[in-house]
């Protein structure tokens, strides 16, 4: 077993935004490699050329620099991701027709597992119907969205189909807020296996999901982290006993006060870390403080 970095978790969130259509298939053939997947389907690394194609022609460095990351994870995850034998995808949860959650179970290696759960997309209307509209604005004033006990049952899939020793939880943006209700609401036998769950910059619960589930929050102690780096993070309450900070993004964005840069930075190409893989801490932008502060007041109001 290998205690995983902030860096690692990371690149689990940005898994869980992949496309791979024809897993189900491949999978019944032989067990691939996250690295191997990416070649044989080729589905995620065309579809990243294309945009960054479309990127280098605008005008925003920040587009452009967006554009370029997200291409050349994809490479190196399906070039060079060789180390510590692979990581390999096992289970795939997509409910995107129904709740719009999307999530998978990505093995590290034979004791060790992440589950990753994907953040908001803007796909098409009825993607951002779902995301946007019933999960993220649906979390005020809520004990429980629809996503998040969708998120619950896949929790009790992967408890009934797989004994991984240890367990991991993350997700970026609305993942995140996801990730933490799993990790808080998971069977007892998955949850006494779980050695950290992240959630990377995304929205946190209504004072109403707080005290429904304020029982469970005391009982479950484990090492629950929320990221905050964009105003997204900063929205709404963190529960006692996980972890929140608020972390240093690279030069492109941090302590940029325009508005592209606010609102682009919930990008995760843009967070920082130190020479071992763990991010850096920051201070929360003025902004982002009072976007977190108008959605709390409008939480109350709505009580």
């Amino acid at each position: 077993m290998r205690w995983l970095r902030d860096v690692d978790l990371l690149i689990a969130t940005q898994l869980s935004y992949y496309d791979f259509p024809s897993f189900s298939q491949l999978s019944k053939l032989k067990r691939l490699t996250i690295s191997q997947l990416l070649k044989e389907d080729g589905t995620q690394l065309s579809k990243l050329q294309k945009r960054w194609n479309k990127s280098q022609k605008s005008q925003s460095f920040l587009e452009r620099f967006r554009g370029e990351s997200a291409l050349s994870l994809c490479e190196y995850l399906a070039h060079y991701m060789i180390w510590q034998g692979g990581w390999y995808l096992i289970d795939i949860r997509d409910d995107n027709q129904n709740s719009g959650l999307y999530a998978c179970c990505i093995e590290v290696d034979p004791t060790t597992c992440i589950i990753a759960f994907r953040g908001s997309e803007s796909t098409d209307e009825e993607q951002i119907k779902k995301d946007w509209l019933h999960a993220d604005f649906g979390l005020l004033n809520s004990t429980l969205t629809y996503q998040q006990a969708v998120a619950e049952g896949y929790m009790r899939s992967i408890n009934r189909k797989y004994k991984y020793e240890h367990v991991y939880l993350t997700g970026h943006s609305l993942g995140g807020n996801l990730a933490l209700h799993g990790c808080l609401t998971a069977p007892q036998m998955l949850f006494e296996r779980v050695r950290g769950c992240i959630n990377f910059d995304g929205p946190g619960f209504s004072r109403e999901y707080l005290e429904a589930y304020k029982p469970l929050i005391k009982e479950r102690e484990t090492d629950m982290i929320h990221f905050q780096w964009s105003l997204v993070g900063a929205l709404l309450y963190h529960f006692e006993g996980c972890h929140y900070q608020s972390i240093r993004t690279n030069d492109e964005v941090y302590h940029r006060r325009d508005m592209e840069a606010l609102v682009v930075k919930h990008d995760t190409c843009f967070v920082s870390f130190n020479e071992v893989g763990y991010t850096i801490p920051g201070e929360m932008d003025p902004f982002a403080k009072k976007v977190g502060r108008i959605s709390r007041g409008v939480d109350r109001i709505l009580d």
